[in-house]
């Protein structure tokens, strides 16, 4: 009888054995769908600090292919993240001030009311927008007549086709410049991101005419430098204001380089004014329209 008994109990105790070894041989098996590395559309979309931790979490080789399939402004912003050792965060914010404020170089020919210029013309500091990928600039719906008596709207439709901006510090002698449309709530609609040559110092830079990427709507724009980390790229920022136009300084997330783009996280900063200027047929009275030099 207990020799019965043995031989009984073997049988159901063993596929139970071999039931709890297979299914703990499962559990253990990777999920391939679970484990695989986000796509290269699912990286575009992230902001730029869960990309940084996303593009860190890979193996090398995995990395290394998703960052050269990286759309160029965000290729630039994690490679310049990890040189500079400074990874994206939220407490990387605030405006830091020069040792030594200095004057901004007036460009020739200049004539007065064909630019929208809210900084006083002295480079205070650096302003750091919170992570790296955002585009610090202002926010622009009025400026200066033409006397620089009264202050007068932008117009409801304008094409920007001329930018003047002074740079603390430029990286690979290149820049991104960023313009929007249509702010509503902490969007806006990217209407241009165009990389053009730049150096520490003022750049000016004259916009195609004839596109139509660069042409806002709704009565204001925002307009600014895309920043990868404040230590490699950084805007001049002015304290002041020119003509008492307020402090108009704006930083939003630059999604890329393909239009059209949503910016997100919109932030009216204030307090100060990002040292870029805009030109174009932006301003009302008739008399400040189609101009050839700011």
């Amino acid at each position: 009888m207990h020799g019965k008994s043995a031989a009984f109990w073997l049988v159901p105790v063993a596929f139970v054995l071999l039931t709890l070894g297979l299914t703990s041989t499962l559990d253990g098996q990777a999920n391939p769908e679970a484990d695989a590395p986000p796509s290269v559309e699912a990286l575009g979309a992230m902001d730029e600090a869960e990309r940084h931790r996303a593009l860190r979490a890979m193996d090398r080789d995995a990395r290394i292919a998703a960052v050269n399939a990286l759309d160029p402004k965000q290729r630039r912003a994690y490679k310049s993240a990890g040189r500079s050792g400074a990874a994206p965060t939220v407490e990387n914010s605030g405006y830091q001030s020069l040792s030594e404020p200095r004057r901004v170089e007036q460009p020739t020919g200049r004539v007065a009311g064909t630019t929208i210029q809210y900084d006083s013309g002295t480079v205070t500091g650096t302003f750091t927008a919170c992570c790296v990928g955002r585009m610090v600039g202002n926010r622009y719906n009025s400026a200066l007549n033409a006397a620089g008596t009264a202050l007068v709207p932008v117009e409801q439709t304008g094409t920007i086709t001329r930018v003047s901006f002074e740079m603390v510090r430029t990286f690979f002698s290149a820049v991104f410049w960023s313009a929007y449309s249509n702010v509503s709530g902490t969007q806006a609609a990217q209407v241009t991101s165009r990389s053009i040559p730049a150096a520490p110092g003022l750049n000016v830079h004259t916009v195609n005419p004839t596109v139509t990427d660069n042409v806002y709507r709704g009565g204001s724009f925002l307009a600014g430098i895309y920043q990868f980390v404040v230590a490699s790229t950084a805007v001049g920022i002015d304290t002041n204001t020119n003509g008492g136009q307020g402090l108009n300084l704006v930083t939003i997330a630059d999604p890329g380089t393909a239009m059209p783009n949503t910016g997100t996280g919109y932030r009216f900063v204030g307090g100060r004014n990002a040292i870029f200027r805009v030109g174009g047929n932006l301003v009302t009275p008739i008399e400040l329209i189609d101009f050839e030099i700011e």
